[in-house]
């Protein structure tokens, strides 16, 4: 008993000190952004832990940065990133995590595809401190090319595996491994 009640005030330390860094990657969701942030605060209002949106606007051309920037007036916890045209959504998500500050750092896109109900879940497995990498994924997942590409690249550089993800959390020296990574590899030829 003494040792699940110790086990409970580390967890309830951690998490008051660690902070989660949610990096949302936004391409013409005007429509949808507004209920994006209304359920993923429902989610985070209720947990107990820091937090940081990181908003990366992948070249919209509705009103989707004009959206971020009134939520991030109201909520100083939100960062937003806004790209000059649409770099695509694996360049949107590297942008947000090199801009985290977070101890752990969870990517997901702000359409609703991904639940932010299952963000506590991932943050309390996670910081139990035994993973690195947790990842949620659908049982089919159609993925475009370009996604391939990214996940192909990202597995060759990475001692992890990164398969048919909708949703990961991780802790920023697996990013650090994975940017250093990148750092080293040679620059593609541009014409």
């Amino acid at each position: 008993m003494e040792l699940k009640v110790q086990l409970l005030k580390s967890w309830l330390l951690i998490s008051l000190i660690m902070k989660l860094s949610i990096v949302v990657s936004v391409y013409n969701e005007k429509e949808v952004l507004n209920l994006f942030y209304d359920k993923l605060m429902e989610v985070l209002i209720n947990c107990n832990f820091d937090y940081e949106l990181i908003f990366v606007n992948d070249g919209s051309t509705d009103d989707s940065q004009i959206i971020i920037d009134e939520l991030s007036f109201q909520n100083s916890n939100i960062k937003s990133i806004q790209f000059s045209r649409n770099f695509g959504h694996e360049a949107a998500m590297i942008a947000g995590i090199d801009y985290a500050t977070g101890q752990a750092i969870i990517c997901m896109d702000s359409d609703l595809q991904h639940p932010p109900t299952i963000i506590p879940k991932m943050y309390e497995r996670f910081i139990i401190g035994d993973v690195d990498i947790i990842n949620m994924a659908r049982k089919s997942v159609n993925k475009n090319n370009a996604s391939n590409l990214f996940y192909k690249i990202l597995n060759l550089i990475s001692p992890y595996s990164f398969e048919s993800i909708i949703l990961y959390i991780f802790q920023p020296r697996i990013v650090t491994a994975i940017l250093r990574a990148r750092e080293a590899m040679p620059a593609p030829n541009t014409v």
